[in-house]
């Protein structure tokens, strides 16, 4: 039978303590930082994130990242991913669900930025005032200089490492196009 959930989990850690017996000392404690750290991390996202769907985004996102700042040498950038920060524009406050952005130019649009939405059907679009309200803060991010994806919940539950690849792809696309006006 297959565990799900903290069983899962109990599991995996039983796995690690068995052939992690006859390690030494050190190496045992590196595998028991890095499980700790790994755990700290998902934690935390999961603290900052308002939604199921945003955490399961948002997970993938940092992983996909991670690669992408690993193996991007082509530009001097090293990007942080964001979640729930807030956005002032013309003295009005946008919460996005995540921002992309290279470290220390968050809010400086001369750089490649990137605002990503997760759409799940309780929040956006259930009534025609909620999707008023998303429609003018895209508008409102894009003309302030940013560039907004957004994906349905849907999207995300059925596969949020495809909607991840998207944003790395988007994200490569801008950075290519930051650059040619650069030039």
């Amino acid at each position: 039978m297959k565990r799900e959930g903290p069983s899962k989990f109990q599991g995996i850690l039983e796995m690690l303590f068995e052939r992690s017996e006859e390690f030494p000392l050190s190496v045992k404690e590196r595998m028991y930082y890095r499980v700790g750290r790994h755990l700290d991390e998902l934690l935390q996202l999961a603290e900052m994130c308002d939604s199921p769907i945003e955490f399961l985004l948002g997970e993938r996102l940092e992983e996909e990242l991670n690669s992408y700042n690993t193996f991007n040498k082509r530009v001097n950038f090293f990007y942080f991913l964001h979640p729930q920060i807030p956005i002032v524009i013309n003295e009005q406050t946008y919460r996005v669900d995540f921002l992309i952005a290279p470290m220390s130019c968050e809010f400086d649009t001369n750089f490649p930025h990137l605002i990503i939405e997760c759409d799940g059907h309780d929040f956006h679009e259930k009534t025609p005032e909620q999707a008023t309200r998303d429609k003018q803060k895209d508008r409102a991010l894009q003309l302030a200089g940013y560039k907004v994806i957004r994906f349905t919940g849907s999207e995300i539950y059925k596969n949020p490492r495809r909607c991840a690849r998207e944003v790395i792809n988007f994200l490569r696309q801008i950075e290519r196009d930051f650059l040619s006006r650069s030039e």
